[in-house]
């Protein structure tokens, strides 16, 4: 078989995969926020389907991925473990091998499944991902991060308050996290720390703990902890912001940037 592309010629093998279905993982393997908003709100309907509806039961048995060999085996990238959390793809799913020499040979499967990847990402369908789903791969990242989704009672919109089941109202510290994005150099929030050292000794602020966080390369249990700690963000916009999924209900956020297609605006998500 010849494949031709730009003027230039290729001979091809073919390769039958000899199982009956499979799924295909793609995602940015560089990039935790485009794997979330990308990859898994795509999915995310049919997990819930298959794993609520059709009792567990997902229709294929193999996963293979070209973007991250041993995402569903060891990895400790991001996105993998949460994928791993919420048994993704059933509780124990086969990863192949990453299939070699794709540059000459053209793979052919029985069935494939593939995800549209990035058809979510403004939730250009919102029918086929209610919130009562989302909610509940959240719910699932709690209980598995071991984290909290409310303090105590329900976020009360005043800052430094908080309502109880009775409604009674009673004061307490708030606590505010803030990230300038300088370790990839884009989108750097520059003079964030000035800002932050002048709020530090600003008596209007006295009931507000400023948490500034210099990198996001730590394992994913910490980085969820961040978040679920935090009452507000003040951040740039950058793939970070895939860890509000860990956020308490009530949490405020403020991303900055200039023309950013946010994705945390649309209610849908949190």
């Amino acid at each position: 078989m010849r494949l031709v592309d730009k003027d230039v010629s290729h001979d091809l093998t073919l390769r039958k995969i000899p199982l009956t279905a499979v799924y295909l993982l793609d995602f940015r393997s560089e990039n935790i926020g485009h794997s979330l908003f990308d990859t898994l709100l795509v999915w995310l309907p049919h997990w819930y389907m298959y794993r609520n509806k059709a009792g567990g039961s997902f229709p294929f048995e193999h996963v293979v991925s070209d973007s991250l060999h041993g995402c569903l085996e060891s990895s400790t990238f991001w996105f993998c473990e949460i994928l791993r959390s919420m048994d993704a793809f059933g509780t124990d799913p086969f990863e192949l091998p990453p299939p070699p020499d794709v540059k000459t040979t053209l793979y052919c499967y029985e069935t494939l499944y593939v995800s549209h990847v990035a058809l979510q990402r403004t939730l250009r369908y919102p029918e086929a991902l209610p919130k009562s789903v989302f909610d509940e791969f959240r719910d699932i990242m709690f209980e598995r991060y071991g984290l909290p989704r409310n303090r105590n009672g329900t976020a009360s919109s005043a800052a430094g308050t908080v309502v109880t089941e009775k409604r009674r109202r009673m004061s307490r510290r708030v606590s505010i996290l803030l990230y300038a994005h300088e370790p990839s150099g884009r989108r750097v929030w520059e003079g964030m720390n000035d800002l932050v050292d002048s709020a530090r000794t600003n008596g209007k602020y006295s009931h507000v703990d400023l948490l500034v966080v210099r990198d996001f390369d730590v394992p994913i249990q910490e980085q969820a902890t961040l978040f679920n700690t935090a009452d507000g963000f003040v951040m740039t916009h950058g793939a970070q912001m895939a860890n509000s999924i860990f956020a308490v209900d009530g949490a405020v956020f403020y991303e900055l940037g200039c023309l950013i297609p946010s994705f945390l605006g649309n209610s849908h998500f949190m």
